[in-house]
């Protein structure tokens, strides 16, 4: 063979092995590229998610606070009572004002049940169980005061206030730490 025939062939060896390269470099840095794409893409959709459950909670939890504000202007309006009279019109007036907040509030705790299966999503169950222990403090406040028809003490509507807020710091605690923990 020839030396131009040899030197064509090297050149195209070359070319071709350059190509050959080129594309199994070009093929690695987009696939990388398209997973980071993706863990980032999936990475944002947890963050709105918890976003959306945060706000979800915060219109059950101002709902319930506004609840609570309610029946504590009866227990501060109407002293040493334990019970709403039918017969007493300063009774009615304050029972009236609760049942109305309470029909907003039995409105808003469909958030609840939203952040709670938006949570679920995330398997972040540990956050959604603080919710139902919200579920039975609704439970507990709602039988006693509209169903049972009692005017509750200070201490008892301190520890319900209490127990909201506790429910709320620790709710944005464990939401923060899961958001912390997002690396974009």
């Amino acid at each position: 063979m020839s030396k131009e025939i040899i030197d064509i062939i090297d050149t195209a060896v070359k070319i071709g092995f350059g190509a050959l390269i080129t594309a199994v470099a070009t093929y690695a840095v987009t696939r990388l590229n398209h997973k980071k794409e993706n863990e980032k893409a999936i990475i944002n959709r947890k963050l709105d998610i918890i976003e959306m459950a945060a706000a979800h909670f915060d219109k059950y939890e101002n709902s319930f606070r506004r609840l609570l504000s309610r029946i504590d202007a009866a227990v501060i309006q109407l002293p040493n009572m334990t019970n709403f009279e039918a017969s007493n019109k300063n009774h009615d007036y304050f029972f009236d004002l609760i049942r109305k907040e309470d029909e907003y509030f039995c409105e808003a705790r469909d958030h609840r049940s939203y952040a709670m299966s938006k949570l679920h999503i995330l398997d972040l169950s540990n956050i959604s169980d603080l919710l139902e222990e919200l579920n039975k403090l609704d439970i507990e406040v709602r039988d006693f005061v509209l169903f049972d028809k009692k005017i509750p003490t200070s201490a008892q509507m301190e520890k319900w206030r209490s127990t909201l807020r506790g429910v709320k710091k620790t709710f944005f605690t464990e939401i923060g730490k899961f958001y912390n923990r997002q690396k974009i």
